[in-house]
């Protein structure tokens, strides 16, 4: 499978703050049964290496790059998705 390319950086604001509202978006993971705590301002957008930090991922990597295929992780619990690293 051929990594997505990033998102534009408007899909990601409005994701980020139109529908996350600065929440990790998981729904339950290998750290978590429910909805995920992690909250964070758009400033601390990180990298692999920065746990306290949020990525923006691909739901579905075939999927484009529209807000609807976007959510907003913690890096925690994108390190748990499939698609983690992809991009």
């Amino acid at each position: 499978m051929a990594s997505p390319p990033p998102f534009e950086e408007n899909t990601v604001k409005l994701r980020f703050h139109g529908i996350a509202k600065g929440q990790c978006e998981c729904d339950g993971c290998e750290d978590h049964e429910d909805r995920c705590e992690a909250t964070f301002t758009y400033d601390e957008r990180g990298t692999a290496d920065d746990d306290g930090a949020w990525q923006a991922d691909h739901i579905d990597p075939d999927d484009g790059n529209l807000v609807l295929n976007c959510r907003i992780l913690c890096v925690p619990c994108h390190k748990h998705t499939p698609t983690y690293g992809q991009h």
